[in-house]
């Protein structure tokens, strides 16, 4: 995954609500709460964890969150185990 140039670090905008395996695929959502007073884009980076070891990495990007409101997002990732951590990444930045 890359950064975008000039992102802001937003992980307290991030709430993980989602972060389950149906035995073919790790389903993962949540919502990012935008506190500034302009529209703003996100990508979120979804590590699944096991232990210390990184066993999958997905990128969503949630665009045009308006000042003040929420936005849901989710994906997924192929794997199956039973036994992953969801570790979130967030950046901000202004919508163009």
């Amino acid at each position: 995954p890359g950064s975008v140039e000039g992102y802001e670090g937003a992980a307290e905008d991030a709430e993980l609500q989602t972060c389950e395996s149906d035995g073919q695929a790790l389903h993962v959502g949540g919502t990012v709460n935008n506190p500034v007073s302009e529209t703003q884009d996100y990508r979120i980076y979804v590590s699944a964890m096991d232990g210390a070891e990184t066993m999958g990495i997905v990128q969503v990007d949630v665009p045009g969150v308006p000042a003040g409101e929420s936005a849901d997002w989710g994906t997924e990732l192929a794997l199956s185990s039973n036994t992953l951590e969801c570790v979130l990444r967030v950046e901000r930045f202004p919508s163009e």
